[in-house]
């Protein structure tokens, strides 16, 4: 079975998901009529991605990652079928919650496997697809998600998203590929080094993890960068509906929709050229830091225009950096050595995933105290200057550190 057919499965998977979450705000509102309840629903998605991503981890590296990503799909649609038993308001906060957690731990084995499944040759390549069929995903799943739900209500919309997950697991099951522990650098150490994280403690694993990144300084930069840029992209999760809102009162969903829409197609067309670009993989650190500071400049321009037309415009030159920043900041974190590739990546979701839950909690007390372009200023302005002071920081270090110790610069 061809691997690139995964990431179409994958996509699938992606699509249900985005429909779900649809489907579920609009069913806890409507079974509760209260604002809090969603609020609630949108955080236990992220409470569950929190608490697991760091075990995720380590799991990933102690065992078979294919084995964690069919279980979780696995998981994942039989939780999600609860619902259709106990349509209850804390029923499906419990679901949103345990399936953050399987979110995550899927995330993290499947980033993780990439280099293995698809070869660290093809990084740019296949982050770049995987990235443009996310977009794609979500717009298509936000725009078909409240329709799929009135054309066939929404216990056929969930079943739709777990029959995803269902063939995303057969078909893992169904893939072969290199599974052995090697290294890019070193196949015999890499082997060496898997046998002992299997051998040693979970709290064993986690000191090896956190002393592998002190002594990478230029990866502790991209994660602190990831942590600012996730709690400022709260800003324009909440305020792109209060815009929506704002600009036209009685369409608020269709240009909710158009905005979300156009910014897919930017992430579309930088996914496109990604892979043209000359030699990107050996400068991915910059790249990201340049595409996060123009993402930030990008979200600040659209939320503080009051028309429709320059908000299109924007939200499209947002995408492109947007998909730049999320899919080199992957890379980035898959570049490193297999044995402990898990950890990382368990350590950055984590960041991400916090980082955006902080987020949701200033940002609504911002719009009530400052309004809504200066709350977006705000949260987006200390992530261009935590960015600005990152490329600072990165140049220094690659000018001051020998050539061939560190991540590709």
């Amino acid at each position: 079975m061809k691997k690139t057919l995964y990431l179409y499965v994958k996509a699938f998977s992606d699509f249900g998901s985005m429909m779900d979450t649809i489907v579920l705000s609009s069913l806890i509102l409507q079974l509760t009529n209260s604002p809090y309840w969603l609020s609630g629903l949108l955080l236990m998605g992220v409470a569950g991605g929190t608490a697991s991503a760091l075990l995720s981890g380590v799991l990933a590296d102690r065992y078979n990652r294919r084995s964690l990503m069919i279980w979780s799909d696995v998981l994942r649609a039989v939780t999600l079928l609860l619902i259709l038993v106990w349509p209850t308001p804390l029923v499906i906060l419990a679901v949103r919650f345990v399936n953050g957690l399987l979110n995550s731990s899927f995330q993290v084995g499947f980033q993780s496997e990439i280099p293995r499944m698809f070869g660290e040759q093809r990084l740019v390549a296949v982050n770049s697809r995987i990235a443009r069929y996310r977009s794609i995903s979500m717009v298509l799943g936000f725009l078909c998600g409240g329709t799929f739900a009135v054309l066939l209500g929404y216990r056929w919309v969930l079943v739709l998203d777990a029959l995803s997950f269902v063939i995303s697991a057969v078909v893992l099951t169904g893939m072969k590929w290199e599974q052995s522990a090697q290294s890019s650098q070193s196949s015999t150490g890499g082997v060496r080094a898997e046998a002992e994280v299997k051998r040693e403690s979970f709290g064993r694993n986690f000191v090896e993890a956190w002393g592998y990144l002190r002594g990478n300084s230029i990866l502790l930069i991209v994660m602190l960068v990831s942590l600012i840029d996730t709690f400022g992209s709260a800003s324009h999760n909440l305020g792109f509906p209060l815009l929506a809102a704002f600009l036209d009162p009685d369409h608020q969903a269709f240009v909710y929709g158009s905005i979300w829409g156009i910014w897919g197609v930017g992430n579309v067309l930088m996914t496109t050229i990604m892979p043209r670009i000359p030699k990107l993989q050996e400068r991915l650190v910059p790249f990201y830091l340049g595409c996060t500071v123009l993402m930030s400049a990008g979200f600040i321009s659209t939320l503080s225009s009051h028309s429709l037309p320059p908000v299109l415009a924007f939200a499209f030159l947002t995408g492109i950096f947007d998909a730049g920043s999320v899919t080199a900041n992957g890379m980035i974190v898959q570049s490193v050595e297999n044995s402990i590739r898990g950890r990382v990546i368990g350590v950055s979701t984590f960041l991400g995933q916090f980082g955006f839950g902080l987020g949701f909690l200033v940002a609504p007390w911002l719009v009530d105290v400052v309004g809504l372009t200066q709350m977006v200023w705000v949260l987006h302005g200390i992530v261009i200057v935590t960015t600005l002071g990152a490329i600072v920081r990165y140049a220094r270090t690659v000018r001051g550190r020998k050539a061939g110790r560190d991540l590709p610069a």
